[in-house]
């Protein structure tokens, strides 16, 4: 399996959840330094948009945010609350 492929795989779940939440209790987070073992602990039944291969995700264009954490590149996807507004998740 590739990245992308990956990539898409993990999008498609993420989509999934926007019908049914319970559906991100299948991917399990390892090595977290919180008590999340699971996507679904982190996002719960809340919803989000995602973003996927885009700048979408960074409303302000000319902002500088993510440079240092992401390299300078676009996220491969990016969970936003739509309850809040904000980015809640990155991953690349």
């Amino acid at each position: 399996m590739t990245e992308k492929d990956l990539e898409n795989r993990l999008a498609t779940i993420l989509r999934q959840a926007a019908h049914d939440p319970s559906v991100l209790a299948s991917l399990k987070i390892t090595g977290s330094t919180s008590s999340a073992v699971t996507v679904f602990d982190l996002i719960r039944d809340e919803p989000f948009d995602l973003f996927q291969d885009t700048s979408d995700w960074n409303p302000d264009t000319k902002s500088k945010f993510m440079v240092d954490v992401a390299g300078g590149i676009t996220p491969d996807l990016v969970v936003r609350s739509k309850a809040s507004h904000q980015n809640r998740i990155y991953i690349e």
